[in-house]
């Protein structure tokens, strides 16, 4: 089995585990914990694609970094709830995104992870 399916399938797999103990326990997790789950659905669709992708010799990288910004995005929601000051980790999300943006856009382009 080449290399590339060997990271990908052992991606896809870690993120049954946590996300099974996640969907049992729905309806007791709190709702600052709840975009955790999200990111686990987030990761393990980015991990199918990147499965589909490879079995074509497609570029995955842009899978990769749609799924960094989003995942970012979704962990300072959790830091939003938990920090005493809010407008930081806003603005640290806006100046993430600025930079997510202008790299893909201009210096790394979207193929390049």
């Amino acid at each position: 089995m080449q290399p590339e399916f060997v990271i990908a399938y052992s991606s896809f797999a870690s993120v049954l585990i946590p996300l099974i103990i996640a969907l049992v326990h729905w309806k007791k997790m709190g709702d600052d914990l709840k975009p955790l789950c999200l990111i686990l659905i987030l990761s393990l669709t980015s991990d199918l694609l990147s499965v589909l992708f490879i079995q074509y010799s497609l570029n995955t990288y842009w899978i990769g970094n749609i799924y960094l910004i989003a995942q970012f995005s979704l962990l300072i929601l959790i830091f939003r709830k938990q920090l005493p000051h809010q407008r930081i980790t806003d603005i640290i999300l806006v100046f993430f995104i600025l930079f997510c943006i202008i790299n893909i856009s201009f210096f790394q382009g979207p193929w390049i992870f």
